[in-house]
Parts: C-alpha cells; sequence; structure tokens
C-alpha cells in the first residue's frame, strides 16, 4: 500500500493551464481568422471589371445623345459595384476599378448632356427667328406687300424666281374663289430639322407651317425650307408653292 501511495504523483488542477495549454488556445482563435484579408481570399468584383469596361464605353456617347445610354450604364455598375466591394469583408477588390468607370461615365456621359442642352438652346433661339419669319410673311402676303415679302428670301431663290413670278404665284391664290389671298402662316410648333452644310458657315432648317386662306377654313400645311449665313436667317423656297414655277 505504500507503495502504491508513493507512485501517484500530484493531481494536476484542469483549470489550470500550462505552456502548451496556452499555445494551443493560442492557436485555435489564430484559426478562426487565418487567410481573412489576404491575397490568397481576395477576387476582383466583375462588376467593377463592367464598370470600367462601359466607362470607356461611354465615349460612344459623344456621337449620339441615344447612346447616352452606356454611361447611364456605367454609373449604375459603378455603385453597385463600390457597395458590394465594401461589404464583402474584404474578399473582394476592384474599388480603383469602379471609380475610374464612374469617372469616366459622368464625364464622357456629362459632357454629352452639356452639349446637347447648349445645342437645344441655340437650336431654340433658331427656331422662334424662323417661326417670325413665317410670321412675317404671312403678314405681308395678307397686306399684298409682295416686295417686302420677296426680300425675306435669300439671294439663291431670287437667282431662281423672279419678282414677277413670285407676285403671280400669290395672285393665284386670290383668284380661286376656294381659296382667297393668305390671311396668315404660323409655324406648327413641330421640332425643326436643322443641319449644317459641311465647308461653309451655312445652315439648312425645314419646318412645318400652317397657311391659312381667306375663304378655307382648314389651315394647310406646308414645309418651308430656310438658310441661315453670316449669322442671319432667310426663306430659301417654298417647294409646295415654287416648285413647278417658271423663273
Amino acid at each position: 500500500m505504500p507503495d502504491l501511495q508513493q507512485q501517484r504523483g500530484p493531481v494536476t488542477n484542469p483549470g489550470a493551464q500550462g505552456e502548451n495549454g496556452d499555445s494551443l488556445a493560442k492557436l485555435y482563435h489564430m484559426s478562426t481568422t487565418a487567410g481573412v484579408g489576404t491575397q490568397e481570399y481576395v477576387a476582383i468584383n466583375p462588376t467593377a471589371v463592367a464598370a470600367l469596361v462601359l466607362g470607356l464605353a461611354s465615349v460612344l456617347a459623344l456621337l449620339s445623345s441615344v447612346l447616352l445610354v452606356i454611361p447611364v450604364a456605367g454609373v449604375v455598375c459603378s455603385l453597385v459595384a463600390i457597395s458590394q466591394i465594401r461589404r464583402s469583408n474584404q474578399t473582394q477588390t476592384g474599388l480603383a476599378l469602379a471609380a475610374c468607370g464612374l469617372v469616366l461615365s459622368i464625364g464622357l456621359g456629362g459632357g454629352r448632356t452639356v452639349y446637347h442642352v447648349v445645342k437645344r438652346f441655340h437650336v431654340s433661339a433658331d427656331e422662334q427667328r424662323i417661326a417670325q419669319l413665317m410670321q412675317e410673311l404671312g403678314q405681308d402676303l395678307k397686306a399684298e406687300n409682295y416686295d417686302k415679302a420677296y426680300a425675306l428670301f435669300n439671294d439663291r431663290f431670287h437667282d431662281r424666281i423672279s419678282r414677277t413670278t413670285f407676285e403671280n404665284a400669290f395672285l393665284g391664290y386670290k383668284k380661286l374663289s376656294t381659296s382667297g389671298t393668305i390671311q396668315k402662316i404660323e409655324w406648327n410648333k413641330e421640332p425643326m430639322l436643322m443641319e449644317d452644310q459641311p465647308g461653309n458657315d451655312v445652315t439648312v432648317a425645314s419646318g412645318m407651317a400652317f397657311f391659312q386662306f381667306e375663304r378655307d377654313p382648314a389651315p394647310r400645311r406646308s414645309v418651308i425650307v430656310f438658310e441661315k449665313s453670316e449669322g442671319q436667317w432667310r426663306i430659301a423656297d417654298i417647294e409646295a408653292v415654287f416648285k413647278n414655277a417658271p423663273k
């Protein structure tokens, strides 16, 4: 019995961990976070790549306002990618790609938008001047002031249509019992087509006008062509009236 008691060693307290126990405990805590944020677990966010591609493609929006859908999609993809990366607990990267796509989309798309707004402002001013020319022509024709009405047309029209032919063309309406003289000419408020002529400082525009006659309650529609040269608009032609007119 005494021998057996001598072979028993001191009982180790289970709660007291030695040096080996502390190492194992530390190893356990490290294993739960090992690799988080390291290159092995980080992937490039695909939406960020798409945002960059759309940002580069936004240059196409400079060609047409219809293609503004590209930078709009680029902005959406960039914002989505940034949100996904920030919520990925550092397992995704690509913030630089998303930010670059966002800058390109906003810069190129915004530039096209500003250009469109500025151009529309100028077009609106030109449309108002053309509408005024229509009204002046109607007033002069109603008053039978053909000299003043003829002066509203440009030089190329004068080379093609003489003053006498011009007056006779409108006197023909006066002789018609069903129509009578022109009372007024007004723009129909529909957008006008404008085109810059290459190689010179000339802009051509065409607008739809309502012709109101003395004895015809329903107005007639006709296209009037205008030209802007040296900053001044002039009437270039009224095809429905002068298409087959002699010089």
